[in-house]
């Protein structure tokens, strides 16, 4: 595989979700930082200002005192206004969140007056520096200050949903170079990266067809879960332009309230960040197969391996991703059983063994032959038989050794002495 382009591909399937996974290993350690950070009294937030080290403490205290009473005088204020219930009655979240300062003003006219007032003696503070100003503005605004935990995470999801268009962009150029030679016969060729904008610059829906229809990469239509990637591009929309308000589009794919936040959990970013780097994993895999189809062989291998990779991890997201990528490269019926039996791998080792009984006793094994009748009593869980059946076809060399290691099918019996016995007698 002399072929420059091969190379840099295969090259390119080995390290594609390198920047997802490193994104997806910070998650647990931006999320406790940042937790840690979110609990802090507004006291000790203030602390870390820059003008903090440059006041004496007796001062600091002095003007958090100062600051305190005011507060506390607001809140004896607000006690006592009259409230209208009607208007209580007919907010809503997602009303608040978009309008809060009207929400107020229609709940309690005076309220925003006393809040005003409040702000005018934090003017009247015998302040006598800068530093006491910024001081205290970072104590007064530190119980409002925004989750550092929702920031974090999100540009986390951010980051990994922005790794997609660069890949996109170099794909593109791969095939437009094969495509269309004549007009570009080098990766530096006039005109070249202006055609790259013009078939990647959109959405998700532009990429498909770039890719799908207008380039010939026609496994890429069933491979790629475009419908997911729909989604997280209506949450990167959401939270880039409406500070991740769900609006009417958005709530149309979620199925979100319009209004409602986008809450990001670190369970939430690890799923969508194995949903991306899966993504990439694809792309590449497709766009290496429409441009060299002798590797179709090679490019199962490999996806079967980051299929059983993930499931061992209990990375169901990246696992189901996989699959979706081996059903599109499989080209005959083992095949595409062999599909079959990752797929109710992943809902039995997600869900439980009962989760696919029904389907799996349901299954006609018939025309498959043994090791399929095998995979099934695995499936079901019912390993004296299925054990048997595995001792039969080693000994008859219909099982290698490479698969008992490699096959994640036989994961649960790895431990059991039978399945030992099996493995070393294995050819």
């Amino acid at each position: 595989m002399g072929n420059p382009v091969a190379i840099e591909l295969t090259m390119a399937l080995g390290t594609i979700t390198d920047v997802t996974d490193g994104l997806r290993g910070l998650v647990p350690l931006v999320a406790t930082a940042a937790e840690q950070h979110d609990e802090k009294s507004a006291n000790a937030v203030a602390e870390q200002s820059p003008a903090a080290a440059r006041i004496f403490d007796e001062r600091k205290k002095s003007l958090r005192d100062a600051l305190d009473a005011a507060v506390d005088k607001m809140h004896a204020r607000l006690e006592t206004l009259p409230v209208d219930r009607d208007a209580v009655e007919r907010v809503t979240s997602a009303k608040f969140l978009t309008d809060p300062v009207g929400t107020v003003e229609a709940i309690a006219p005076d309220a925003m007056g006393i809040i005003g007032d409040l702000m005018g003696e934090f003017s009247n503070l015998p302040l006598t520096s800068l530093d006491e100003a910024d001081y205290l503005r970072a104590y007064a605004t530190a119980p409002m200050r925004a989750s550092r935990r929702s920031l974090l995470l999100r540009s986390l999801y951010l980051t990994g949903l922005g790794s997609i268009e660069p890949l996109l962009a170099r794909m593109v150029r791969l095939l437009l170079v094969h495509a269309e030679g004549h007009r570009y016969p080098s990766l530096t060729a006039p005109g070249l990266e202006e055609r790259v904008r013009e078939l990647c610059y959109g959405p998700p829906s532009k990429w498909r067809t770039s890719l799908v229809s207008d380039l010939g990469v026609e496994q890429l239509a069933e491979a790629a879960d475009w419908t997911d990637l729909d989604r997280m591009w209506e949450d990167r929309n959401a939270f880039m332009h409406r500070a991740g308000i769900v609006d009417e589009r958005h709530a149309a794919t979620s199925g979100l309230d319009v209004g409602m936040p986008i809450e990001l959990t670190s369970e939430l970013v690890e799923q969508a960040l194995d949903r991306i780097g899966v993504l990439r994993f694809v792309i590449v895999a497709c766009v290496h197969l429409y441009l060299h189809p002798g590797v179709r062989d090679a490019l199962y291998d490999e996806a079967f391996a980051r299929f059983a990779g993930a499931l061992r991890d209990e990375r169901w997201s990246f696992a189901e991703g996989v699959v979706r990528l081996l059903d599109a490269l499989a080209d005959d019926e083992r095949t595409r059983a062999e599909v079959l039996v990752d797929r109710w791998l992943i809902k039995s080792r997600k869900h439980g063994a009962a989760a696919v009984k029904a389907e799996v006793q349901a299954w006609d094994v018939s025309e498959l032959g043994p090791r399929f009748a095998m995979a099934r009593l695995f499936l079901l869980e019912e390993w004296e038989a299925a054990l048997a059946m595995l001792d039969e076809l080693v000994r008859a060399a219909a099982v290698k050794r490479v698969v008992l290691i490699s096959v994640p099918l036989f994961d649960p019996v790895r431990q059991m002495d039978r399945f030992r016995r099996i493995l070393e007698m294995a050819p």
